[in-house]
């Protein structure tokens, strides 16, 4: 039960970031980022997670199989559409297409709500690039090793 009501506290945030970046999103691996970046800034004033994911040094930096749990859900519940484009410049590369149907009663409070905005407002407009670049920089990031967990305080 704790596994569960922590996976749709992600998939809340998630959807609520999708709500500030327009409902719509490209790109699967700018919300990890964006999730990673939210704890990060979070931790260096509160000394906690936001988010409580469970982040791993993996390729293309941070990643968290909570987030595709999170997302996983989104989609059961009808909240977010998922669409997958074949690439007309690489043959065996897919784009995935995100886009928030509707808001689910979300499980966050105003303050919450309010804290997403503060720590994410100087990245949500960042391309993917500048957003792995800022994660591969991150101490955190730097401190594990591949495979690793991050430690985000």
């Amino acid at each position: 039960m704790i596994h569960e009501t922590k996976i749709k506290r992600v998939a809340s945030i998630i959807a609520y970031i999708l709500l500030l970046l327009g409902g719509k999103e490209y790109s699967k691996t700018k919300i990890v980022k964006l999730l990673y970046l939210l704890d990060i800034g979070y931790a260096r004033y509160k000394k906690r997670s936001f988010t409580n994911i469970n982040f791993t040094s993996y390729y293309y930096g941070p990643y968290s199989s909570e987030i595709e749990e999170a997302i996983d859900y989104l989609i059961e519940n009808k909240h977010l559409t998922v669409n997958c484009f074949q690439s007309d410049y690489h043959a065996n590369k897919k784009y995935y297409t995100f886009e928030l149907n509707n808001i689910p009663d979300f499980w966050l409070t105003n303050e919450e709500k309010l804290e997403i905005q503060k720590y994410l407002e100087e990245y949500l407009y960042l391309s993917l690039n500048e957003l792995l670049n800022i994660s591969y920089e991150s101490e955190q990031y730097r401190a594990a090793n591949f495979g690793d967990l991050i430690q985000i305080t």
